[in-house]
Formats: C-alpha cells, structure tokens, sequence
C-alpha cells in the first residue's frame, strides 16, 4: 500500500519509492529497480552513478534516470546530509578566536597610565609647583593615549579587505590575516577546483579503420542527442567545436546504467559498457576484451567503448581538464615553502594522475564528504592547514581548516562555511602575499606604538625637564594625533601592494 507522509515522519525500515528527476529524501539501500543518480554533493564527482539493487543511495542525491524502491536505513536527523551541517557547524564552533593582542593591551594600558600620572603629579608637587606638577601629569595622560595601540590591528586589516575586494577576493574573516603566516600546508578539491569541473571528449581510439574520424563523430553525437548525460554533451560539445553537425537519430534507446543505442541513416550506432554493446549484437573477440578490459584498468580518464554496425569499432576516453593557472599555483605555493596536497572523492588513478602533472606532495582519492574533515586533521601533524574547495561535500574539511578558501563557483553552504572567497584559484596566491604583508604592517604598527609610548612618556612625565626639554598638554595632544595619523598611513601602504 503507498501512502504519503511527512519528511520527519520516515522511520528506518520504510519503503520509499524513487522518481527520475526526484532528490532522495533519506539514506538507504535500493531493493528493486536501477536507478543513475548524480550525487556530486558527497563525492565531489560530475560523472553520475548508476545504482543497482543492493547499492547504498545518499540523501540529498538526484535520480537522473529510472526509478525504484529505497529501504530507509537512517532517521531524517541521521542523514549524510545532516552529518555534514552538523560537521561544519561543530568545526566552526571549535574554531579558537584570534585574540586581539591592541585591545588587550590597550585594556591594561589606560589605568597603567593613570597611575604613573598620579606618581608623575606627587613628585612634581613637592618638587616644583601644583601648576607645573598638574601640568606634567596632564601631558602624561594626554601623550599616551592608546589609540595608536587600538588602530593597529583593524585599520591594517580594512586596508586588507579593501585590497582584496579590487582583485575579487571577499574576506569574511579579518583575523585569517594573523593565520596565514603560520600556514604550512595547502589542500586543494580537485574537481571544479584545480580541474574545470566540466568532462571534456579527449581522444578516440580506433581498433576498426573502417570509418573515418569525421564519419566517427557524426555518427556518436547523432547517437547522444536525447541523452542529457555529462558524456553524452562532451561529444556533442567536441563535435560542434570540429565543425560536425548532429542530428537527431531515427531511432533512440537508453539501456539505464549501461548506455545508448540509435539508428542513424541506416548505421546502428552504440555507446556503453562492453556487455551492453554485445547485448546491441556486435561482437566483441576475446583480444578486444582484453584489449578494453586493459584500456578500463590502466587509462587514468574516464573510457567508453563503442560499435557501428554490429562491429566494435573504439573506444571514447574523456578527462576533466586541469586549469591552466593550476601549474602556476601549486609552483608559487612551494616557493614559499608550502606543501601541497589534493583532496578527492575521485578513485585514485585519475588523482594520480592530475598529482603527478601539478607535482604536488601527495593526494587523497576515494574521499567522501564526512572523511575530508579528517583528513584536514590528520595533516595538521605539518602545521596550519587551508583548505580550498567549491563543493557542498567540501563544506566540513572547510570549517575544519585553519583557514578556508572557497571557489566564488561554489555551493553557497561551501561559500558561508569558508573565510575567504576568491574568483579562482590563483586568488589564494594573492592571500598568501596580502596576508604577509598585512602581519608585517600590523607588527611596524605596534613597534612604533610602543616605541613612541617609552620615547615620549618619560619626556611628558618630565624626565628630562632638567635638560631643558619638555612637553607641554598641548603638544602631546598633537603628537598622540601625530602617531595615530602614523598607523593610519602605514596601514593605507597595504593599498599600492602589487598582487
């Protein structure tokens, strides 16, 4: 019997039955049907999945196509989507507040102050007159007023994000500008972060010369014009781009979880996996099995072979390019004595891959959602972590991070959950540069706060007064105004850095 119920009141063990184009509302087991769901917010990955009895479905994860029966297995507070806000929730919270080293000082400063005034007043009055003696305890006070101590900090940190802002990067958090410099090791998600995000017809490997590359083409992307797979819009996408025209075929049909078949102009075209393209009836040897079986294992990019005619005729790779400014990135970061790592749902052979060509320090692949956080953790062992990335499945090893840089492409949880946002990934160069620059500005602010602070309060306070030199009320009134404007100034030089 079906029946309707609320989102809360799904109990573990309940049946729900899946739609094509319905989101999943709670994690479970598939026990009838086969479903292809995109469930890119936990592994990060573009390619969708095809679901068979048996197999784990998350909530939060779209049925592309099919339909079928789910077993709930976990309570509407317990789903994978849950444990992930709750993971970026109680990351932040753990999260320590910088201290702000100005206003702690500047709270034990001011009564400090009126002491030794009241010290600089007592000696004065049995030494000089009560006009003079007031007078060295009013320049006291008036001379070292902490303002220069206050400002220190949060002009150099607006000037920051004002400079940031002008190259698109949003920060959410000033005090990252007192982090970065303790920062040793960067993480980077690979898809949509260091890859384009986007599949992309790389090569097409021929084991049949009958047919010609422009006949090949034709023919397959006629063949995926009513298919809305990632696949399927790669070639069409490389067709169009070699000036090839598809058109729809006669004849459509989608094997869910297995491929496409279609008849164009009298050619029977296939698309799909090996055992899919003989139930098509072409014929596949024993050496061409191998052949693709070999392709399959050591290819480090997605493969699909296909046949035209009832012969096998080659197989389709397609790889997720990686961003041109990727290189550039991972070389400046290790100049400045950075490690650098990736961090990925996807398996490990493609990770190696894009490792091996950005020659970073090493790579985690296979990585769902709710690990990446403890992974962030576990390289931790190295110093300060950042991590930046772009994905929902992001979210927890963001929150997790000493700092975290999400993608301005990013899902808005992933954008909320950062404390910074850049356009691309060459903006983390630019922080990197901002914020050492930023922690140099802050320490010249307080050197000279302080230096002006020991140089000047023995003067006001007439320590020197024998020597014929001194400070009147009014001239510590200008020379506070003076190192005020001093830190001001200083600060605004974080303006013409050049990023």
């Amino acid at each position: 019997k079906e029946i309707e119920v609320k989102f809360e009141d799904v109990k573990v063990g309940d049946e729900i039955i899946l739609f094509e184009g319905e989101r999943v509302s709670h994690d479970g087991t598939l026990i009838n049907g086969s479903v292809k769901v995109d469930e890119s917010h936990i592994s990060g990955e573009l390619e969708p999945k095809t679901k068979l009895e048996g197999e784990k479905i998350f909530s939060g994860s779209l049925i592309l196509e099919g339909s079928g029966i789910l077993k709930v297995e976990s309570e509407s507070e317990n789903t994978i989507l849950r444990k992930i806000i709750s993971a970026v929730r109680q990351a932040q919270f753990s999260k320590s507040s910088i201290e702000k080293f100005g206003d702690k000082v500047s709270q034990f400063f001011v009564p400090f102050i009126i002491s030794i005034s009241f010290f600089v007043f007592i000696y004065w009055i049995f030494s000089d007159s009560f006009v003079f003696a007031l007078e060295r305890a009013l320049s006291t006070i008036v001379v070292a007023c902490p303002c220069a101590l206050g400002l220190a900090t949060p002009t150099a940190v607006a000037s920051a994000i004002g400079k940031a802002l002008s190259k698109k990067i949003l920060i959410r958090d000033g005090s990252i500008f007192e982090i970065l410099p303790k920062i040793k090791v960067v993480v980077f998600d690979k898809t949509g972060t260091i890859t384009e995000g986007k599949l992309k017809l790389k090569d097409i490997i021929l084991f049949n010369p009958e047919y010609e590359r422009k006949e090949i083409l034709f023919l397959i992307s006629s063949c995926e014009m009513n298919s809305n797979h990632p696949i399927a819009r790669a070639i069409i996408n490389f067709a169009l781009s070699e000036g090839i025209t598809p058109k729809n075929p006669d004849f459509f049909f989608n094997s869910k979880g297995k491929g496409v078949f279609a008849k164009i102009y009298g050619n029977e075209i296939a698309i799909g996996k090996p055992e899919f393209l003989e139930e098509t009836g072409i014929k596949i040897e024993d050496k061409e099995k191998e052949k693709i079986q070999k392709l399959l294992k050591e290819n480090k990019n997605t493969c699909v072979p296909f046949g035209i005619n009832g012969k096998l005729v080659g197989v389709l790779t397609f790889e997720d390019n990686i961003k041109e400014k990727a290189k550039e990135v991972v070389n400046g970061l290790k100049k400045i004595g950075l490690k650098v790592f990736i961090l990925t749902g996807d398996k490990s052979s493609v990770a190696e891959k894009v490792s091996s060509i950005l020659g970073v320090d090493g790579f985690f692949a296979d990585v769902i959602s709710d690990k990446k956080a403890e992974i962030i953790k576990s390289l931790r062992k190295y110093g300060k972590v950042m991590m930046v990335g772009d994905g929902i499945n992001d979210a927890p090893a963001l929150a997790e991070a000493d700092v975290g840089v999400a993608i301005s492409s990013a899902s808005e949880i992933s954008k909320v959950t950062a404390d910074a946002v850049v356009e691309d990934i060459d903006g983390v160069i630019h922080i990197f540069k901002l914020g050492k620059k930023t922690f140099s500005i802050i320490k010249q602010n307080f050197m000279w706060a302080f230096f002006y602070n020991l140089l000047l309060i023995p003067i006001a306070a007439g320590v020197l007064y024998n020597f014929g030199i001194s400070l009147k009320p009014f001239m510590s009134a200008i020379a506070m105004s003076l190192s005020s404007i001093f830190v001001v100034l200083n600060s605004l030089r974080i303006k013409n850095l050049s990023l």
